[in-house]
């Protein structure tokens, strides 16, 4: 196995992809099981891009030393996620 000081910015982010391509699939079927079967993938997209986004900008091209690039992932997925469903609540509360 090599060593994670020796992976390059692309081998870093196709192992944190991972985490976020898993954490896609959980909130894909999270839409359809909470009714949104029209647009489901709307959602889905957009976490994944702004996962991206935040994982390549402010982890790896910082070089922050990470253990688990699949757990990263996973938890900006999770964090992208959870801002959404929090704006959601804010939203139509106030609506």
């Amino acid at each position: 196995m090599e060593k994670l000081t020796e992976l390059t910015t692309d081998q870093k982010w196709k192992k944190a992809r991972i985490g976020v391509i898993i954490f896609c699939v959980i909130h894909f079927f999270f839409e359809i099981l909470t009714g949104n079967t029209t647009s489901a993938a709307l959602p889905v997209v957009v976490n994944y891009f702004i996962s991206a986004w935040w994982i390549k900008d402010k982890y790896l091209t910082k070089e922050k030393p990470i253990k688990s690039y699949i757990l990263t992932g996973l938890t900006v997925a999770g964090v992208v996620f959870l801002i959404r469903v929090l704006l959601g609540v804010i939203f139509f509360s106030l609506v």
